[in-house]
Parts: structure tokens; sequence; C-alpha cells
């Protein structure tokens, strides 16, 4: 009996697991562990930083010497079925990197077109005036990359007539603003609390089954009840007819997924099916009502749920009933209702 209901604790363990492995996998793979670098914070870019070194890493950087758009990215929205024209979403500058002497592109999100403008302004007037460059610029924090072949393109055509080409050797690099593995962070930081949600809910279940032994539980209620033996309720056990996970004995009705594991069918007053439509179709319970009104559920298929009422059925003490009216009674004349089968039926029942 007992090493039975163990096995589909067991299996309730390790299924458990199972989920939080799939979920950590699942959120892992697609996010590229991108929470790591948002909790690690970006990597500053100074003169001694190696870009091809830190390519693929969260990086912070200060934007001081934008030259220009070579690229705008648009983006459609849908609403309520309907799709939006395309609208700037983000946009590629091309930028000097003083501290190597190159040139690089920054990405940023439309929000910072007036931004980049005004920096760009200052560079420009500073540039025209032989004044001092700006001391201080935009701090963009992203990640670092390489850009593809078509972006590159249009960053050298950017370019042309300037004479600025020299300073692009290979591979042109790019801080893509507000984006670490191509996520939004307040995307990754809501992903990622959603998926602690769900391993704190996992958890907290696992620690609940794995606390409710179903050895300790039997050994409890025959502690507290010295007239009845281990070797009598493993009698009853076998003796038992099992419908799907529960097993309905003469005097007691065992299952996992029953709250205290079993059932004392001496205190069982009224039984029936409790039938949920939802979008999926209709799912099925099977209700046990206790003489005190406590109430334990299960759900089943409804071949199994029948099944069980049909067993329920033959005990003389108890209703077993889908009738609406045995419902009303049950619920508004408890006495009136246990006058039906329980009393006298009851007594004998439990001697």
């Amino acid at each position: 009996m007992i090493q039975e209901l163990q096995k589909k604790q067991l299996k309730k363990v390790l299924t458990i697991l199972a989920i939080a492995v799939a979920i950590g996998g699942f959120f892992g793979y697609f996010s590229k562990m991108a929470i790591i670098d948002l909790v690690k914070g970006p990597i500053p870019l100074t003169a001694e930083s190696n870009l091809e070194e830190l390519e693929g890493s969260y990086v912070s950087w200060e934007l001081r010497y934008p030259m220009g758009e070579f690229i705008e990215i648009k983006k459609k929205t849908r609403v309520r079925g309907y799709t939006s024209s395309p609208r700037r979403s983000r946009a590629g500058y091309v930028a000097f990197d003083p501290e190597r002497e190159i040139l690089i592109a920054v990405e940023l999100p439309a929000k910072r077109d007036e931004e980049v403008e005004e920096q760009m302004d200052l560079f420009y007037e500073a540039m025209e005036s032989g004044e001092e460059l700006p001391q201080t610029g935009l701090s963009v924090k992203g990640e670092l990359e390489k850009l593809d072949s078509e972006s590159r393109k249009y960053f050298l055509s950017a370019l042309r007539g300037t004479g600025l080409s020299e300073l692009v050797d290979g591979d042109v690099y790019q801080i893509a603003d507000g984006e670490i593995k191509g996520d939004k962070p307040e995307t990754i930081i809501f992903i990622a609390g959603f998926v602690a949600l769900l391993f704190a809910l996992l958890f907290g279940e696992l620690i609940l089954t794995v606390k409710k032994s179903v050895k300790k539980t039997f050994e409890s209620y025959i502690n507290a009840n010295p007239s009845i033996t281990m070797e009598a309720m493993e009698n009853d056990f076998a003796q038992a007819e099992k419908v799907g996970g529960i097993w309905v004995g003469r005097r007691w009705t065992y299952g996992q997924m029953l709250e205290q594991y079993f059932i004392d069918n001496s205190k069982l007053v009224y039984t029936h099916i409790r039938e949920e439509s939802g979008r999926n179709g209709t799912s099925y319970w099977f209700c046990w009502h206790m003489l005190d009104g406590t109430q334990e559920k299960v759900s089943a298929s409804e071949k199994n749920c029948r099944k069980l009422l049909e067993i329920t059925a033959r005990m003389p003490h108890v209703v077993a009933s889908n009738d609406p009216e045995a419902a009303y009674l049950y619920q508004h004349n408890r006495e009136q209702f246990l006058n039906l089968r329980y009393r006298g039926q009851g007594e004998n029942q439990q001697q």
C-alpha cells in the first residue's frame, strides 16, 4: 500500500523536477543567458578595451562624437487585427571612437533621436568654430556586435566623399543601445521574473510533496486510532477496487491525489461528479463529502468518475448521486440529508 502510493509520490517529484529543468533550459536557450549579463552590468569601454575580445558582451560607452545617421529601422505594429504603417523604431549612427581612433556604429532607439541630434550639433559646432570638442556625451549601454554585411554597406556608403573611410579597417563594430542578446532589458527582467515565480511555485510544491510523507501520514493516523493497525489497512488496500489512481476498499479509499492519501469510508456521506466546461472541453471531478463537512476531490476521466460513483453507491450509508435535489439538500439542510442514508447505516458501518 505505502510503496504503491510512494511510487506515485516519486513520480510527482520527478515530474516537478523535469518541468523545472525544461523551463530553465527553455529560458536559457532562448534568452542566450542574457540575464547574467544584465545582473553583472555593462563592461565599460575604455582606451585599453579590445573590441574584438569583447564582441557579444554587454558594454557601456560615452557617445561624444556622433557624425550622422547611416540607417533607419522601421517597425509595424498590430493592434486589434490592424497593422499600422511602418514607424521609425531605431536608427544607426556613425560615431568617432577617440580612444581607438576608428569609426564605430551606434544603434539607438527612436526615443533618443533628440538627444543624439543635440550631441551631434555640439560636435559639429565645435568643429566649425575651432572650439574644444565636447568632453561629455550620451551614455549608451548595449551589446557590442559586428555589423552584418548589408548594414556595413550602408555604413560605408554614408562615408563617401567625407575622406573618413580610412578610419574603417576591416570589421565595423556596433553598440546596440538598450539591447542584450537582441532583447530589451525590461523584457529580460520580465521573463526572468516570470521564470523565477514559476521556479518558486515548483520548489514550494516540491517541498510540500517531499514533506508530506506517505508513511508518516499513515503512521500518524494509526497512532491517533489505536484500534486500527497497519496490517488492517494493508489488507483492505489489497482487496480494494482500483479505478485510475484511486483504490476503493471496504473501510478506506486510497489515492496519491487525496489530501491525506486516504479517506475513511465510514465518515463518507455524499459523492457526486462535477463537470466543468471550458474552452478546451469538459473536465470531470469526483467529489467525496465527509460527515464533518470537509470535501475531497480529484480530477478523473468521465468513465472513471462514473465508475467511482457506481462503487460508492454500493455503500449503504452514502448518497451517491448527481441529482441537483440531493446537492441542494446537502447544502441547505444537512440534518435532513443525513437522515436519507447515513444515520443508522453509518452506525453499523463504524462497528
